[in-house]
Parts: structure tokens; C-alpha cells; sequence
């Protein structure tokens, strides 16, 4: 769909043409349902966020100023603002947000208790504590020149360059010889 021709159908609502109102509410409509359904409060529907969000087309019809910026950009601006408003303001109202609740309507099964991060279980701690161990091993195994070249890169966070210039080599010299620790260590790891 053109933009211009948006455009046009917003000036005819703005002069009172319901057909182009229709129009309208019917050109966003998959906006709609797709930011209704990024949200969720309890006892709240997804069709009661797409009331919203009809309102919001309605209201921003009239608000709209032809020529400022496109209608397009305008209008989903205030779709999204008009349903997280709403959100907010239920929130306080005593509606609950749940965890346990679906991500987005059309993925069945997806909730929001699933894409957080997940907490460390005793078994992630063990093995990163036996990591720990096994590359302070592996570092101890290394000359003082290799120790030197793993600190500066990796704790000091300075440029491989940097390095090399330090040192009076070639970059790629610093390259090959970092390439080289870094095998070392891995070889003593696995």
C-alpha cells in the first residue's frame, strides 16, 4: 500500500468520511493484533488491547497534522503508546502481570517465564569451578614470556598491536606467537 494513498484516506476521515476510517482500522488492524498480543495482564484480553488499539487509529486521525510526518510511523507510534499505557495503568489498578502467561497469541506454549535468564544450578557452579581450576593449571604450565602475552591480551584488554609494538615485533609475528599460547592452552584442557 502507498503511503500517499494512506495519506489521503486520512485527510477524507479527518473531513468525516466513515468509509475512510474503515479503511483505516482495517489497513492496521494486523498492527493491532500483532502489539495486543505482546502484552498481557490477567483478566485482560487480547481483544480488549485491540479496543485500544482501534481507539488509538481514531484518536490519531484527528491529532494527525498532514505533512509533518508520514501517518504510517505516526499512527503506530500511538497504537504502542495507547496499549503500554494501558498496561500501566491496569498494573496499578490490581491487574496482575504474569509469568505464566504466552508470550505472543499466535506462539502456543512460548511464556514469559521461558525467555528469562535462567538461575545457576549447583551443576553449572561445580563445572565452572573445575574450569577454573583446570585453566589456572594449564596457565601455570606456561613460560613467563607466555603468561605475560595471556595477561596483557585478556586482562589488560590491550590490541594484539599494541602487544607487538611493546615487544619490538611484527604484528603478525604477535599473531603467530598468540596463536601458538592459545593452542598450548587448549591442548592442556582438553
Amino acid at each position: 500500500m502507498d503511503y500517499k494513498e494512506v495519506e489521503k484516506w486520512v485527510i477524507r476521515a479527518k473531513e468525516g468520511s466513515q468509509e475512510d476510517v474503515q479503511k483505516l482500522l482495517n489497513h492496521y488492524k494486523g498492527y493491532i493484533y500483532k502489539t495486543a498480543g505482546e502484552f498481557y495482564l490477567k483478566n485482560y484480553e487480547v481483544e480488549d488491547f485491540m479496543q485500544v488499539g482501534y481507539l488509538a487509529v481514531i484518536k490519531a486521525i484527528s491529532k494527525y497534522v498532514p505533512g509533518t510526518n508520514t501517518f504510517c510511523s505516526y499512527v503506530m507510534r500511538v497504537i504502542r503508546n495507547a496499549v503500554l499505557y494501558q498496561v500501566r495503568h491496569r498494573s496499578k489498578e490490581g491487574y496482575e502481570v504474569s509469568l505464566n502467561n504466552q508470550v505472543r497469541a499466535e506462539e502456543e506454549g512460548l511464556e514469559f517465564i521461558d525467555i528469562l535468564p535462567a538461575e545457576k544450578t549447583l551443576e553449572d557452579e561445580v563445572v565452572a569451578a573445575e574450569t577454573y581450576e583446570n585453566l589456572r593449571a594449564a596457565l601455570e604450565e606456561l613460560s613467563e614470556a607466555e603468561k605475560d602475552l595471556v595477561y596483557k591480551l585478556y586482562y589488560d584488554k590491550m590490541k594484539l598491536a599494541t602487544y607487538a609494538r611493546e615487544l619490538g615485533i611484527t604484528y603478525n609475528a604477535a599473531r603467530r606467537k598468540k596463536a601458538r599460547v592459545l593452542g598450548k592452552l587448549r591442548r592442556e584442557l582438553l
